[in-house]
C-alpha cells in the first residue's frame, strides 16, 4: 500500500487529493432486521483477524507517508453502508464466504423469515499532496490556486 500511495502522490499536482476509501475492520459490522418501516439492530458481525491485519497495514502505510510529509490528512472519518439485504440464511452464507468476517452473533428472538442486511463501516481519508517546499495549492485549468488564503 505504501508503494501505491507513493505512486498516487507522484501522479497528482501539489495540493491535489488522494482519496483512501476502504471497509473498516476496526468496527464490527452490524446485522440489522427490517422491522415495520425501519432497520433495527439484530446482531453483530466480527471482523476476521486477516481483515484487521490488512487494516492495520493500510493505516501504517498512510501514517508513514504523513510522517514523511508527503501527504497530509485533510479530513477522515467513517460512514456506514447497508448491504446484502435478504433472508437470514443468505446473509449467513455471504458472511461465511467472505474473508472480511469471522462470525455472526445473532440477537435472541431473531425471526429467520424476516428481511436482513449488513451495515458495514467504511473508513475514508482525504489526503492532500504536500509539495517539497511545504506549500499547498491545487492545479486548476493550468494555474495554481492557493487554498486558505495562501
Amino acid at each position: 500500500m505504501v508503494d501505491a500511495l507513493r505512486a498516487a502522490r507522484r501522479s497528482i499536482v501539489p495540493g491535489g487529493l488522494v482519496l483512501d476509501v476502504r471497509p473498516s475492520a476496526r468496527l464490527d459490522a452490524r446485522l440489522v432486521a427490517r422491522r415495520r418501516a425501519r432497520w433495527a439492530p439484530a446482531g453483530r458481525i466480527r471482523s476476521s483477524a486477516n481483515a484487521r491485519a490488512r487494516d492495520r497495514a493500510a493505516d501504517a502505510a498512510v501514517r508513514e507517508l504523513v510522517r514523511d510529509r508527503l501527504l497530509r490528512v485533510v479530513r477522515k472519518g467513517t460512514y456506514w453502508v447497508l448491504v446484502i439485504p435478504g433472508p437470514l440464511a443468505s446473509v449467513r452464507e455471504t458472511i461465511a464466504e467472505s474473508g472480511r468476517f469471522a462470525g455472526l452473533v445473532v440477537a435472541r428472538g431473531t425471526d429467520p423469515g424476516a428481511r436482513y442486511a449488513v451495515m458495514r463501516p467504511i473508513q475514508y481519508a482525504f489526503l492532500e499532496r504536500v509539495d517539497q517546499a511545504g506549500a499547498r495549492g491545487a492545479e486548476v485549468r493550468g494555474r495554481t490556486a492557493r487554498s486558505r488564503g495562501g
